[in-house]
Protein backbone atom coordinates (compact mmCIF):
# COMPACT_ATOMS: atom_id res chain seq x y z
CA UNK A 1 0.00 0.00 0.00
CA UNK A 2 2.91 2.33 0.90
CA UNK A 3 4.52 1.56 -2.48
CA UNK A 4 1.40 2.68 -4.34
CA UNK A 5 1.24 5.88 -2.29
CA UNK A 6 4.80 6.72 -3.31
CA UNK A 7 3.99 6.12 -6.96
CA UNK A 8 0.95 8.45 -6.78
CA UNK A 9 3.03 11.19 -5.13
CA UNK A 10 5.74 10.91 -7.80
CA UNK A 11 3.14 11.13 -10.59
CA UNK A 12 1.56 14.24 -9.03
CA UNK A 13 4.97 15.95 -8.74
CA UNK A 14 5.81 15.16 -12.38
CA UNK A 15 2.47 16.52 -13.60
CA UNK A 16 2.92 19.69 -11.52
CA UNK A 17 6.44 20.29 -12.83
CA UNK A 18 5.32 19.68 -16.42
CA UNK A 19 2.47 22.14 -16.02
CA UNK A 20 4.80 24.82 -14.67
CA UNK A 21 7.28 24.22 -17.47
CA UNK A 22 4.60 24.51 -20.14
CA UNK A 23 3.39 27.89 -18.82
CA UNK A 24 6.71 29.20 -17.57
CA UNK A 25 7.45 31.04 -20.82
CA UNK A 26 4.00 32.59 -21.08
CA UNK A 27 3.68 35.75 -18.92
CA UNK A 28 -0.09 35.73 -19.36
CA UNK A 29 -0.41 32.19 -18.03
CA UNK A 30 1.93 32.97 -15.13
CA UNK A 31 -0.25 35.92 -14.19
CA UNK A 32 -3.52 34.02 -14.46
CA UNK A 33 -2.23 31.01 -12.50
CA UNK A 34 -0.69 33.22 -9.83
CA UNK A 35 -1.58 36.57 -8.30
CA UNK A 36 -4.20 38.80 -9.92
CA UNK A 37 -2.66 41.65 -11.94
CA UNK A 38 -4.24 45.02 -12.65
CA UNK A 39 -4.26 45.80 -16.39
CA UNK A 40 -5.24 48.79 -18.50
CA UNK A 41 -8.99 49.12 -19.09
CA UNK A 42 -8.45 48.80 -22.86
CA UNK A 43 -6.23 45.72 -22.53
CA UNK A 44 -7.35 42.10 -22.57
CA UNK A 45 -5.68 38.70 -22.24
CA UNK A 46 -8.66 37.10 -23.97
CA UNK A 47 -8.61 37.28 -27.76
CA UNK A 48 -12.08 37.03 -29.26
CA UNK A 49 -14.30 38.60 -31.92
CA UNK A 50 -16.85 39.78 -29.36
CA UNK A 51 -17.10 43.40 -28.22
CA UNK A 52 -14.65 44.42 -25.52
CA UNK A 53 -14.10 47.43 -23.28
CA UNK A 54 -12.04 49.24 -25.91
CA UNK A 55 -14.85 48.92 -28.47
CA UNK A 56 -17.46 50.24 -26.05
CA UNK A 57 -15.28 53.15 -24.91
CA UNK A 58 -14.61 54.13 -28.52
CA UNK A 59 -18.34 54.04 -29.28
CA UNK A 60 -19.19 56.28 -26.33
CA UNK A 61 -16.45 58.81 -27.01
CA UNK A 62 -17.28 59.04 -30.72
CA UNK A 63 -21.01 59.51 -30.13
CA UNK A 64 -20.44 62.11 -27.40
CA UNK A 65 -18.22 64.18 -29.70
CA UNK A 66 -20.81 63.93 -32.46
CA UNK A 67 -23.60 65.19 -30.18
CA UNK A 68 -21.53 68.07 -28.80
CA UNK A 69 -20.81 69.29 -32.34
CA UNK A 70 -24.47 69.13 -33.35
CA UNK A 71 -25.76 72.55 -34.49
CA UNK A 72 -28.80 72.46 -32.18
CA UNK A 73 -26.51 71.77 -29.22
CA UNK A 74 -23.55 73.99 -30.04
CA UNK A 75 -25.71 77.02 -30.90
CA UNK A 76 -28.50 76.64 -28.34
CA UNK A 77 -29.33 79.76 -26.32
CA UNK A 78 -29.87 77.63 -23.20
CA UNK A 79 -28.55 74.09 -22.62
CA UNK A 80 -30.96 71.50 -24.09
CA UNK A 81 -32.27 68.88 -21.67
CA UNK A 82 -31.77 65.25 -22.66
CA UNK A 83 -33.21 62.04 -21.19
CA UNK A 84 -32.63 58.36 -21.98
CA UNK A 85 -35.50 56.49 -23.55
CA UNK A 86 -34.20 53.07 -24.56
CA UNK A 87 -31.27 51.10 -25.93
CA UNK A 88 -32.29 48.06 -28.00
CA UNK A 89 -29.77 45.21 -28.09
CA UNK A 90 -30.13 43.05 -31.19
CA UNK A 91 -26.65 41.55 -31.01
CA UNK A 92 -25.90 37.95 -30.06
CA UNK A 93 -24.16 39.20 -26.91
CA UNK A 94 -25.46 40.15 -23.50
CA UNK A 95 -24.41 43.81 -23.72
CA UNK A 96 -25.36 46.07 -20.84
CA UNK A 97 -27.36 48.54 -22.91
CA UNK A 98 -27.98 50.98 -20.08
CA UNK A 99 -24.29 51.10 -19.21
CA UNK A 100 -23.56 52.10 -22.82
CA UNK A 101 -25.95 55.08 -22.67
CA UNK A 102 -24.68 55.93 -19.21
CA UNK A 103 -21.11 56.12 -20.53
CA UNK A 104 -22.21 58.43 -23.36
CA UNK A 105 -23.86 60.68 -20.79
CA UNK A 106 -20.69 60.72 -18.69
CA UNK A 107 -18.62 61.74 -21.72
CA UNK A 108 -21.10 64.52 -22.55
CA UNK A 109 -21.20 65.87 -19.02
CA UNK A 110 -17.41 65.83 -18.77
CA UNK A 111 -16.67 67.40 -22.15
CA UNK A 112 -19.63 69.56 -23.14
CA UNK A 113 -18.77 72.50 -20.91
CA UNK A 114 -22.35 72.70 -19.64
CA UNK A 115 -23.87 72.80 -23.13
CA UNK A 116 -26.24 69.91 -22.30
CA UNK A 117 -28.25 68.96 -19.21
CA UNK A 118 -29.48 65.44 -18.50
CA UNK A 119 -32.82 64.80 -16.84
CA UNK A 120 -32.70 62.02 -14.25
CA UNK A 121 -36.02 60.29 -14.88
CA UNK A 122 -34.81 57.17 -13.06
CA UNK A 123 -35.09 59.08 -9.79
CA UNK A 124 -38.45 60.66 -10.59
CA UNK A 125 -40.29 58.91 -7.72
CA UNK A 126 -37.67 60.00 -5.18
CA UNK A 127 -37.73 63.53 -6.63
CA UNK A 128 -41.52 63.72 -6.35
CA UNK A 129 -41.45 62.53 -2.72
CA UNK A 130 -38.82 65.14 -1.86
CA UNK A 131 -40.87 67.87 -3.53
CA UNK A 132 -43.95 66.84 -1.54
CA UNK A 133 -42.02 66.95 1.75
CA UNK A 134 -40.69 70.40 0.90
CA UNK A 135 -44.13 71.71 -0.06
CA UNK A 136 -45.65 70.35 3.16
CA UNK A 137 -42.93 71.89 5.32
CA UNK A 138 -41.64 68.51 6.52
CA UNK A 139 -38.15 69.49 5.35
CA UNK A 140 -36.56 72.84 4.60
CA UNK A 141 -36.59 74.16 1.07
CA UNK A 142 -35.17 76.87 -1.13
CA UNK A 143 -37.34 78.60 -3.69
CA UNK A 144 -39.73 76.16 -5.46
CA UNK A 145 -38.66 75.02 -8.91
CA UNK A 146 -40.63 73.80 -11.87
CA UNK A 147 -39.93 70.16 -12.72
CA UNK A 148 -37.81 70.25 -15.88
CA UNK A 149 -39.18 68.86 -19.11
CA UNK A 150 -37.21 66.99 -21.75
CA UNK A 151 -36.10 68.61 -25.01
CA UNK A 152 -34.62 65.49 -26.60
CA UNK A 153 -34.75 61.75 -26.05
CA UNK A 154 -31.54 59.78 -26.59
CA UNK A 155 -32.09 56.27 -27.93
CA UNK A 156 -29.88 53.59 -29.46
CA UNK A 157 -29.78 50.25 -31.20
CA UNK A 158 -27.08 47.60 -31.38
CA UNK A 159 -26.90 45.00 -34.16
CA UNK A 160 -24.46 42.20 -34.98
CA UNK A 161 -23.98 39.59 -37.68
CA UNK A 162 -21.81 36.50 -37.16
CA UNK A 163 -20.34 34.23 -39.82
CA UNK A 164 -18.22 31.10 -39.41
CA UNK A 165 -16.36 29.12 -42.08
CA UNK A 166 -13.54 26.56 -41.96
CA UNK A 167 -12.45 27.28 -38.42
CA UNK A 168 -12.71 31.07 -38.77
CA UNK A 169 -15.30 33.42 -37.36
CA UNK A 170 -16.16 36.94 -38.53
CA UNK A 171 -18.31 39.41 -36.59
CA UNK A 172 -19.82 42.67 -37.81
CA UNK A 173 -21.23 45.22 -35.34
CA UNK A 174 -23.29 48.34 -35.83
CA UNK A 175 -24.26 50.71 -33.02
CA UNK A 176 -26.63 53.54 -33.96
CA UNK A 177 -27.95 56.39 -31.82
CA UNK A 178 -30.44 59.21 -32.30
CA UNK A 179 -31.80 62.31 -30.62
CA UNK A 180 -35.54 62.86 -31.04
CA UNK A 181 -37.32 66.13 -30.31
CA UNK A 182 -39.65 65.38 -27.38
CA UNK A 183 -42.18 67.98 -28.54
CA UNK A 184 -42.36 67.48 -32.30
CA UNK A 185 -41.01 63.95 -32.71
CA UNK A 186 -38.39 65.16 -35.22
CA UNK A 187 -35.12 63.26 -35.37
CA UNK A 188 -32.51 66.02 -35.08
CA UNK A 189 -29.42 63.82 -34.95
CA UNK A 190 -28.40 60.29 -35.81
CA UNK A 191 -25.01 58.67 -35.99
CA UNK A 192 -23.52 55.19 -36.07
CA UNK A 193 -20.37 53.29 -35.18
CA UNK A 194 -19.38 50.19 -37.16
CA UNK A 195 -16.55 47.71 -36.79
CA UNK A 196 -15.69 44.17 -37.83
CA UNK A 197 -13.53 41.49 -36.22
CA UNK A 198 -12.21 38.16 -37.44
CA UNK A 199 -10.41 35.30 -35.72
CA UNK A 200 -10.10 31.56 -35.33
CA UNK A 201 -12.87 29.62 -33.64
CA UNK A 202 -11.98 28.46 -30.16
CA UNK A 203 -12.57 24.89 -29.02
CA UNK A 204 -15.84 25.84 -27.30
CA UNK A 205 -17.15 27.50 -30.50
CA UNK A 206 -16.59 24.57 -32.81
Amino acid sequence: MRQWSCVIVVVMVVVSVSSCASTGNDPHMRTMSGAVKRIDVDSSYISDVTTDSQDLRSICQTMARSIINLYQIANAVSPPRIAFLEMVNRTTEDIDSYNLLDSIRTQLVKNSGGRVIFIDRERINAIMREREMKRSGTVGSSAPKVLSGVDYFLTGRAYSDMKAFKGMREAYYRFSFRLTDAESGDIIWEDEYEFKKAGRLGFMNR
